[in-house]
């Protein structure tokens, strides 16, 4: 019993929230109970309260909380305390995140704050799952804010729906604030062997791989690990049997993923006859799978354990050299025999020969020849391989062995005897390396002088002095290519020799050791203008790049070889043998003249270009007083011994004095050959041309024209001409011309050659000629105008100084109106819906709004665009129509088969524009008006396609390669429209369940004729249908 009077308010603490509360009184209750009173507290948060420690009993014993011994401490102080909580709990995670790829049976919830595990049981919650309703099993607790919630697992694929009802409360009391509810999804793995390979017949004992794939087809990843299981059955249900392996398999495995296992097993000694070779992936069921009754496979055929004679293939009595020679061919032979009780099962197969650094065949040795046996080995045959084989030249120098192997793609079944397939050479042999391939050049013929500006032939020959045989070179190891070279002295020198040539060059692979060629080559560049004396022809073998780079480009070990040559020059010597001249002519007029020159040297010209000059002299001396007429030029080179003949017509001057003259011919005029000789560059013609003057004068007397005139018609003009000289026209033939001109005053540049009139006839002095003329007009022009004649227009006669006379206007300005047509579509109709590949009708007519007639052909086409503007990217126009006809202003025409039906094209859909336009092409000139010619209506257009689908296909489960099968199966059509026959159906072999056109393999190919309605179904026409197999 506590002592009242030692227990009152001040030995009472209280700490709140919000800070001291004071204790109003402490109110006995009984001897050793007591209430505290103090002010009403609701504030949410913790309450601290402490007693004593100076408090009694009635035998004077002060309180030792802690029991210590020791009265009256701080620690002695009675504390406890308490929490008003009125905010309801809430859930704050679960750990179902992402997709489950296990069956799930638990998951953990975690609260805002602790929990009453009493209120928290497995009717608190309902979890629905894709089959309904699944049970929640138990509920745990594992902190006071988390639980564990354990479900009876499911192995169904889908959205789970897990709710917490509000019946759950805190340690206050507080229910939950509100139902808490969330999804998960699951989706599980699905094993299953896809894909199995093994002998198909084997012997009792013998070791065998076995090897099978397997593919999740789940939606969920499957992780590892798992163990598969292998084991035999004695009937195709795989009901019993003897296990052969186990394999684990320790990685994850996504959804459409698979991996494929190799097992070596023992055939059991005691088995004979057909067993089953039976798979079972996850043969422990460790994983949850969406389907756990496909995770075994009975693997097509059954394998056959035999006990029938069966072949075995040795090889023996190896022969070869003991040193070999790398690049060289050496002769290799070797026995292959069936040692075994039965004859090859096979009727050929290959051998080969490989060089090894040891005694064992591996994969690091190298194939040297590879050898078919053509036919059946029975027990006992043998046969015997013998071959000339090449040591590649790149082999190392070193000690190695030959290993001859049979049957190297194992297509001979052997069973248990198939180690015994290879033989080693008895002893190691030398690979020697011989001295490798060198160019030499053993000979060069010059064949004489050398001569600046040509291209000489030269003759050389080069041998293989190596001692390989050369089979590589450039140009992806065809060949090779020579150089040649000039020097001043016997070293080539790529920097300071000239180049001559290479790539015309070319000889071709092989060159064995010993063996030479010879090659005959022109130079490609000329020979330089050295000064003369003696040189050094350079030839170089094996070079493939210009000069610059030639010699350090090689792929051939080689040396260059030298000759030595003479460089003289030869002269030339222009003469001009003869000079062809009239015996008349006139003032102004044309002068024809001819001649022919003469390289009389002993050289050709190393120049091939200079000019020819012709002078008129009175007295045939060539002097300052002559008058030239003009220079011709000359192009090309000029042999010794060969001449050019040319000719040219000179203009007389006009004021050129009448008389008796003499022509003279200079060639070379300007020394730019050298020649020599360089005195008789001079001809001086042997007759002479007498030269007089005709004073005529051709005029202008009248020329009309009308006022008026239509662009691109035709006007009359006429016009008189006379010849108000003295003497009759030197020629009878001249131009008159008629010009256009936008300006009353004449101006020549800007003018334009309306049509230009040919005149025949000399014309007598004061002879007149009149002219009476249809002068078309140009197209597309409009206004004010002036007409000009011009006679003489070519100044062909010489009129002195009575040229002002030949220009004259003809009437004051012609006013010229462009009369041209303007098509419009008047009208265009066309359906607002269409179907793809089927066709429309269009209707429309075209107007000439105009003034001017439209003149055929042009063209009307109606193109098919995804919007409303017409341009490239919408292709060639649907149809296209050509109008022949004239159409007058204010005429129409429609097409003359309307409406005209078009084909839409197949596979679009969606909204599309027809777009009409007339003139498509602008043939016509309209005068800016083409903006109407274009007419355009929206039209819907849907696709509806046929879709052709397998629908059932009935194929044997095994086959035999080589052999055909019988295929059976049925399609249908189920698309919107009827599928348009002819087609053809195809048949793949592939290794899996995946179509892949790359890597499958085409088998089949059924045609098939007919169309096929809407939902109707077909077959193949010959039922069923064989393909064959592919051999192995």
């Amino acid at each position: 019993a506590i002592d009242a009077a030692s227990f009152d308010a001040s030995d009472v603490t209280i700490a709140g929230p919000t800070g001291p509360i004071v204790a109003s009184q402490v109110e006995q209750l009984g001897a050793d109970k007591y209430r505290v009173h103090f002010s009403a507290q609701s504030e949410e948060g913790a309450y601290h309260f402490t007693i004593g420690p100076n408090i009694q009993d009635f035998a004077q014993n002060w309180m030792d909380q802690d029991e210590d011994g020791l009265k009256q401490e701080p620690t002695d102080q009675y504390q406890a305390s308490l929490t008003i909580d009125h905010t309801p709990p809430r859930v704050v995670g679960n750990s179902l995140a992402n997709v489950q790829n296990a069956a799930v049976r638990s998951f953990e919830i975690t609260f805002s704050e602790s929990i009453d595990p009493t209120s928290f049981d497995r009717d608190a919650l309902t979890v629905t799952g894709p089959t309904g309703s699944v049970m929640a099993t138990q509920v745990d607790p594992l902190d006071g804010n988390r639980f564990r919630i354990s479900i009876a697992g499911t192995e169904s694929d889908g959205t789970y729906h897990v709710v917490v009802e509000p019946t759950l409360a805190d340690l206050a009391g507080n229910p939950l604030l509100e139902e808490y509810e969330f999804d998960f999804v699951q989706q599980l793995p699905d094993l299953r062997v896809t894909f199995g390979d093994y002998p198909l017949e084997c012997v009792p004992g013998q070791q065998i791989e076995i090897q099978w794939t397997v593919t999740n087809v789940g939606q969920g990843a499957a992780a590892g690990g798992w163990t598969d299981r292998v084991y035999f059955s004695s009937d195709d249900g795989g009901n019993d049997g003897v296990e052969l392996a186990q394999l684990e398999f320790d990685q994850l495995l996504p959804p459409g993923e698979s991996y494929t296992r190799v097992a070596t097993v023992t055939v059991p000694a005691e088995a004979r006859g057909e067993r089953w070779v039976v798979v079972k992936a996850d043969g422990l069921a460790v994983l949850d799978e969406i389907d756990n009754t496909n995770n075994t496979t009975v693997l097509q055929p059954p394998l056959l354990i035999t006990e029938r004679p069966y072949p075995d293939l040795r090889v023996s009595e190896l022969t070869a050299p003991s040193t070999l020679a790398a690049g060289e061919l050496v002769k290799v032979s070797w026995t292959v025999q069936n040692s075994g009780s039965g004859a090859t099962t096979a009727g050929s197969w290959f051998d080969a020969l490989y060089l090894s650094s040891d005694a064992t065949l591996d994969d690091s040795d190298v194939k040297l020849t590879k050898l078919k046996n053509l036919d059946f080995l029975a027990a006992g045959e043998s046969y015997v391989q013998s071959i000339d084989v090449h040591v590649p030249e790149s082999t190392p120098r070193g000690t190695y062995f030959l290993i001859a192997a049979t049957d190297i793609d194992n297509v001979v079944q052997e069973f248990d005897r198939e180690g015994n397939n290879a033989a080693t050479s008895d002893n190691a042999i030398d690979v020697v390396t011989p001295p490798p391939a060198f160019l030499t050049v053993t000979s060069i013929q010059v064949g004489g002088t050398l001569e600046p500006g040509v291209r000489p032939t030269f003759t050389w020959t080069i041998t293989n002095t190596g001692g390989t045989t050369i089979d590589y070179g450039w140009s992806s190891g065809t060949g090779w290519d020579d150089a040649l070279a000039l020097s001043r002295d016997q070293v080539y020198q790529e920097d300071q020799d000239y180049w001559l040539g290479s790539h015309t060059y070319w000889h071709g692979l092989p060159l064995a050791p010993g063996e030479s060629y010879t090659s005959t080559g022109t130079a490609e560049n000329r020979v330089p203008a050295w000064e003369p004396g003696t040189y050094y022809l350079v030839v170089i073998p094996d070079t493939h790049f210009g000069a610059g780079s030639a010699f350090g480009q090689s792929v051939i070990n080689r040396d260059y070889g030298v000759a030595e040559v003479q460089i003289a020059y030869t002269v030339p010597d222009l003469a001009p043998i003869s000079l062809t001249i009239p015996e008349n002519a006139t003032v102004g007029q044309p002068l024809n003249i001819g001649w022919s020159v003469k390289n009389a040297g002993e050289g050709q010209t190393r120049t091939n270009n200079w000019s020819d000059r012709i002078y008129l002299s009175t007295d045939g001396v060539l002097d300052s007083e002559d008058i030239p007429l003009g220079t011709v030029p000359h192009n090309g080179t000029l042999n010794a011994g060969t001449n050019y003949s040319a000719s040219t017509t000179f203009t007389l001057p006009g004021n050129l004095s009448t008389g008796t003259y003499h022509l003279i011919l200079k060639t070379d005029n300007t020394a730019t050959v050298a020649e020599s000789d360089e005195t008789n560059n001079l001809l001086v013609s042997s007759s002479t041309v007498t030269i007089s003057r005709v004073a005529s004068d051709l005029q202008v007397t009248s020329a009309e024209a009308p006022a008026a005139g239509v662009a691109g018609q035709a006007i009359t003009i006429d016009w008189t001409v006379v010849n108000s000289g003295g003497d009759p026209t030197a020629a009878g033939t001249w131009t008159d011309a008629i010009y256009l001109s936008d300006s009353a005053t004449f101006d020549l540049r800007k003018a334009r050659v309306l049509k230009e009139f040919s005149h025949t006839g000399v014309l007598a002095s004061q002879g007149t000629y009149s002219r009476s003329e249809l002068v078309p007009l140009p197209q597309h022009m409009e206004g004010t105008f002036y007409l000009f004649l011009a006679v003489d227009s070519r100044k062909e006669l010489f009129e002195l100084d009575a040229e002002e006379n030949n220009l004259q206007a003809i009437g004051t300005a012609i006013e010229i109106v462009d009369h041209q047509p303007d098509l419009r579509v008047a009208s265009f109709s066309a359906p607002t819906t269409a179907i793809a590949d089927h066709s429309i009708e269009l209707e429309w007519q075209i107007e000439n709004v105009g003034s001017g007639s439209a003149f055929p052909n042009w063209q009307d086409a109606v193109y098919l665009s995804k919007d409303d503007i017409l341009g490239p990217e919408d292709g060639n126009p649907l149809v296209t129509l050509t109008r022949q006809a004239v159409l007058a202003p204010n005429g129409t025409y429609s097409p003359v088969a309307s409406p005209v039906s078009i084909r839409l094209p197949d596979g679009i859909e969606g909204t599309y524009h027809i777009i009409l336009a007339t003139d498509s092409g602008s043939t016509l000139y309209e005068k800016g008006s083409e903006q109407n010619n274009i007419a355009i209506r929206m039209i819907e257009i849907e696709d509806l396609a046929a879709d052709l689908q397998v629908v059932s296909a009935t194929i044997p489960v095994a086959g035999q390669a080589g052999e055909f099968i019988a295929i059976d199966y049925t399609a249908i059509n189920r698309g919107r429209e009827d599928a348009t026959g002819p087609w053809q159906d195809a048949i793949y072999l592939s290794d899996d369940d995946q179509f892949d056109p790359t890597n499958d393999r085409l088998i089949g190919v059924l045609n098939h004729a007919a169309s096929v309605g809407i939902d109707q179904t077909y077959k193949p026409q010959m039922m069923p249908a064989y393909v064959r197999i592919p051999d192995r």
